[in-house]
């Protein structure tokens, strides 16, 4: 993964980015977050936000500042944020060994970590026949080409006019 400053328009970087932050950089148990102002982390346990952003009881649930009422946390009913944060990071370290060596072949990098749906699939385009194309599934299944398969045939020269 490339840490020097990514293009704003790249989304894969972003959202290895999100991923990151909200995984494993982000200490939910002793930081909120406000969106107020362009947005800032504060400390949950500070004397003047204590009452209302820390949970002695539970102190890994999320803290999300209201912005019409910065006394009123609506982050507190996220009891299964743990879960999510785990996913998080699951989810990072596998697009994670998708951009670094050694490359992984697959069909869609977005599918190793968004199952494909039967729905997904009535959407995907009809192919040719004769067409050979890699599912999802066989992506996920470890049924990928091999050297002497697909890979290695040449595509056919468009003529031209």
């Amino acid at each position: 993964y490339n840490y020097r400053r990514p293009s704003p328009y790249n989304l894969g970087c972003q959202l290895l980015e999100f991923l990151e932050l909200y995984a494993l950089d982000l200490n939910i148990s002793t930081t909120g977050i406000s969106v107020r102002y362009d947005g800032f982390y504060f400390p949950k346990g500070k004397h003047d936000r204590k009452a209302h952003f820390y949970n002695v009881a539970r102190p890994n649930l999320l803290a999300f500042e209201n912005p019409l009422e910065p006394t009123m946390d609506i982050g507190k009913s996220s009891y299964k944020i743990m879960t999510v944060t785990r996913s998080f990071e699951v989810a990072f370290k596998i697009l994670l060994a998708h951009v670094t060596e050694p490359r992984i072949e697959s069909v869609s990098i977005l599918s190793s970590i968004l199952p494909t749906t039967p729905e997904m699939m009535k959407r995907q385009p009809k192919q040719e026949p004769g067409a050979e194309r890699r599912s999802t599934q066989d992506v996920t299944s470890g049924n990928l080409p091999t050297s002497s398969d697909s890979s290695r045939r040449k595509r056919p020269r468009l003529e031209e006019e």
